[in-house]
């Protein structure tokens, strides 16, 4: 369990490391940039980990399933730079409740003796962390059939 945290931190690290400071106005706190462009990259991202997630779940193919959650997590956790930087206590909050819910379910699946049942509530909690989110800050792209884009405040 100690290594996960560790390389999902040298992950976020790494994400981080290349990044140029993006604070410049007086009062801001310098984060690494990361943009709006950055945001929907790593939001389709997770969306691709969470479709194959659930299929992998729906499956019974846990271990397959563990390796989804771990790159969700992964891709998850830099956003909250975006939120930070755009002043979003509230998506902070849903980000973190996003983050912690993958992790319950990571320790479902790490279980000796794996509950489907407790799994799927696990992953039905996953999915309503992030419909909270979307409810809030995501919109269809009028541009693009099926597509979202993140609404503006």
């Amino acid at each position: 369990m100690v290594m996960r945290y560790l390389v999902v931190a040298a992950a976020v690290a790494a994400c981080m490391g290349g990044a140029a400071p993006a604070g410049g106005q007086s009062g801001d706190t310098d984060y690494p940039l990361f943009t709006a462009d950055n945001l929907d990259e790593a939001m389709k991202g997770v969306g691709r980990q969470f479709s194959l997630l659930t299929r992998m779940v729906d499956a019974g193919d846990f271990e397959e399933a563990k390796v989804r959650v771990t790159r969700a997590r992964e891709q998850l956790a830099p956003t909250i730079v975006f939120w930070r930087k755009n002043a979003r206590e509230d998506a902070i909050g849903m980000v973190r409740a996003a983050t912690r819910s993958l992790d319950d379910l990571d320790a479902e699946l790490s279980e000796l003796a794996i509950d489907p049942a407790a799994v799927g509530e696990a992953l039905a909690t996953v999915d309503a962390a992030c419909q909270a989110c979307h409810a809030t800050y995501r919109e269809p792209d009028p541009a693009a059939a099926e597509a979202f884009r993140l609404k503006r405040w």
